[in-house]
């Protein structure tokens, strides 16, 4: 399985809205978008890697780590999601999380 530490930092840095458009962001260089698929309805070039990118967003959000990408709503990251990058990780492990800063008052 591809790197998700990597995918929920393309998620983070960029408006995602689309399984397409998460696939040029994940694999700029594959081969799968120079493959021609014709299934009857005319020829699509790369339409392997938007099947691609919307099972592998797929797996990120049945783990619960985004949300969103309905009807081209931004895909975005949860909680659980902002969690698993790498920073986030170390940050954690010293007690530093977001919401300290939002709200100093927390129990």
């Amino acid at each position: 399985m591809a790197d998700i530490p990597t995918a929920l930092q393309i998620i983070r840095d960029n408006d995602i809205r689309s399984p397409r458009e998460f696939a040029k962001k994940m694999w700029p260089n594959s081969e799968g978008w120079h493959h021609v698929h014709n299934v009857g309805h005319g020829a699509s070039r790369g339409a392997a890697m938007a099947l691609a990118g919307g099972g592998f967003l797929g797996k990120l959000r049945a783990q619960g780590l985004i949300r969103g990408g309905y009807n081209y709503e931004r895909i975005t990251l949860t909680d659980k999601g902002k969690e698993r990058l790498p920073g986030e990780q170390a940050r954690a492990k010293r007690g530093m999380t977001e919401t300290m800063f939002i709200n100093p008052e927390r129990d």
